[in-house]
């Protein structure tokens, strides 16, 4: 198999550290080995063609402001390029061959290493009966994830948001601070149940309330029909959307 690969790095001596992944943690594990005098080979490997960026402003100035990507960059490219230190974008693990020391790469070639950093993040959960290339439907988590969903903003008239945590809070009040119809359906008691305490739960809902968010709390999704003039929901019919977000739960 080896010999029909690329080789990027050579010998273990040579290979170094790989991280996986280029957000924030693999960034600061970055930062951190140097600081602590690391002067060999890292390679950062991130599956997005975009410098590591910060993530929590896709639901808020990136769904808002076009061009507000341009300055979400975690750190100046210059740490990136310095010795040592290599960035790969736009490239995924395939494979981690743990007895070889390397970890190939979805175009074939091979990265060795002597330490491997996995700092992946998490991945939203896909629903069943909603794939995220379906029509109207959107999963949060990269900012070309955002930059559509902005997209699709601009002609929408209402929106369904599946997941009541912080993320689906932030793209409900953006949405319907751009005149959307929001709906945010969740299925625990309350909003950030996982996060919240019920007294802040509570202050979270009406102030989303206020701003024009409906609310649906103890609500699963049952059925989806983007035609119909209804979709039942358990224990609430909600009135047709246009586009629907769902949640960022972690899978």
């Amino acid at each position: 198999m080896a010999d029909s690969l690329e080789i990027l790095t050579g010998g273990a001596q040579e290979a170094g550290i790989v991280i996986v992944g280029s957000g924030l943690a693999a960034v600061c594990a970055l930062e951190a080995m140097r600081e602590a005098g690391y002067v060999g080979q890292v390679t950062m490997i991130g599956e997005e063609r975009q410098m590591p960026y910060d993530r929590p402003p896709l639901s808020k100035q990136v769904l808002k402001e076009p061009g507000a990507e341009a300055r979400i960059d975690l750190r100046d490219a210059a740490i990136f390029d310095a010795p040592a230190t290599r960035l790969l974008r736009g490239r995924c693990v395939a494979e981690i061959d743990a007895r070889q020391r390397r970890v190939v790469l979805d175009d074939g070639a091979v990265v060795g290493y002597t330490k491997l950093l996995l700092a992946t993040g998490s991945r939203p959960r896909v629903l069943s009966g909603l794939p995220p290339a379906g029509a109207g439907v959107f999963y949060l988590r990269t900012l070309d994830d955002a930059v559509a969903l902005r997209g699709a903003l601009k002609s929408a008239t209402s929106l369904a948001v599946v997941g009541g945590g912080v993320i689906g809070l932030e793209v409900a009040a953006t949405a319907v601070a751009l005149g959307v119809e929001t709906t945010v359906i969740e299925a625990s008691p309350r909003l950030m149940s996982r996060a919240a305490c019920p007294q802040l739960s509570e202050v979270l809902e009406e102030e989303h309330r206020s701003r024009g968010v409906r609310v649906l709390c103890g609500a699963t999704p049952s059925a989806f029909d983007f035609q119909a003039t209804v979709t039942p929901f358990r224990g609430a019919t909600v009135a047709r959307w246009k586009w629907m977000l769902c949640w960022w739960g972690s899978a």
